[in-house]
C-alpha cells in the first residue's frame, strides 16, 4: 500500500522555481564575469530574471491557493504581456503551467517522492 501524499503546495512549487532560478543566475553570473559582457550574453541573464521576477510576484498573488495559480497562470498564457517576460519566452509560461498541472495530479507526488510507478500487468523485471 503506498502512502497518501498530500498534493505540492503552490507555495512549495513557486518556492522551488525560485530557488532554482536564482540557482542559474549565481552560476550565470559566475561564468560570465567578464564585464562588459556582450549583448547576447546580457539578454540571456534578463531572461533568467525576468522568469524569477515573475514567480516571485505569483507567489505574492496566488495566495498558496491551487486554483488561484491554475487561473494565474492560464491568465498569462492567454495574455503574455502581463508577464513582463522578454519578448518570446512564452514558451516558459507553457511549461510552468503544464508542470503546475502535473504537479495536481494524485500520483505525482508519490512519483515526486522517489516512488516508482506502477508497472503495467504482465511487464517482466529482469534483476542482473
Amino acid at each position: 500500500m503506498q502512502p497518501h501524499r498530500e498534493p505540492l503546495s503552490p507555495e512549495r512549487f513557486l518556492t522551488e522555481a525560485a530557488q532554482l532560478h536564482q540557482t542559474w543566475i549565481r552560476r550565470f553570473d559566475a561564468q560570465h564575469r567578464r564585464r562588459p559582457r556582450p549583448p547576447e550574453v546580457e539578454a540571456e541573464r534578463l531572461r533568467l530574471v525576468r522568469r524569477l521576477q515573475l514567480v516571485q510576484r505569483l507567489q505574492q498573488e496566488a495566495d498558496n491557493d491551487p486554483q488561484e495559480l491554475s487561473n494565474k497562470l492560464r491568465e498569462l498564457k492567454e495574455s503574455p504581456r502581463e508577464a513582463r517576460l522578454v519578448e518570446g519566452d512564452q514558451a516558459f509560461l507553457a511549461a510552468l503551467r503544464s508542470t503546475w498541472e502535473a504537479a495536481q495530479l494524485p500520483q505525482a507526488s508519490t512519483i515526486a517522492a522517489g516512488a516508482n510507478p506502477p508497472k503495467p500487468s504482465g511487464t517482466v523485471e529482469f534483476r542482473w
